[in-house]
């Protein structure tokens, strides 16, 4: 579940910035002239420590205020805050945030990140053949989640 939300979290981050590493320095070095297609860039940020039946978690939702300020700093693109949904806790349901992938893919340009960041639990459905990983949202059951 750990490593799931780590690469979402990469992932997001890599598609946003182009990066290089020095040889002899530690971390990540954001090029200075590294420009992105023309166009805007949206993101969807779901960040969900305080759920109403799964287990309650602690950094979640800061995890998704930290993206959300670093998209909109110089460093993370500096993002047009009408272009990022934040959904924190009791926000992040099933219809705030299927509402903003609606319109994310509405409004993308071909060519242009949508990103979206997920903070929270995860799981696996056991009960069908199929595995089918899941992100629990706020009101997520404790279990049985397709059933």
């Amino acid at each position: 579940m750990n490593r799931t939300l780590l690469f979402l979290f990469t992932f997001s981050l890599f598609l946003l910035v182009q990066v290089n590493a020095q040889p002899g320095e530690r971390g990540l070095i954001v090029k200075k002239d590294s420009t992105g297609p023309a166009g805007n860039t949206y993101a969807i940020i779901v960040g969900i420590s305080d759920y109403k039946v799964v287990p309650h978690l602690q950094y979640a939702h800061k995890d998704a205020q930290a993206f959300e300020t670093f998209l909109l700093s110089d460093a993370g693109g500096k993002v047009s805050p009408a272009n990022v949904e934040t959904f924190l806790n009791e926000n992040a349901t099933r219809s705030n945030v299927g509402d903003a992938i609606s319109v994310m893919a509405r409004k993308s340009q071909t060519g242009r990140p949508g990103l979206f960041l997920f903070a929270g639990h995860g799981d696996m459905e056991d009960l069908t053949q199929i595995e089918n990983g899941l992100l629990l949202l706020y009101n997520s059951p404790n279990g049985n989640y397709l059933g």
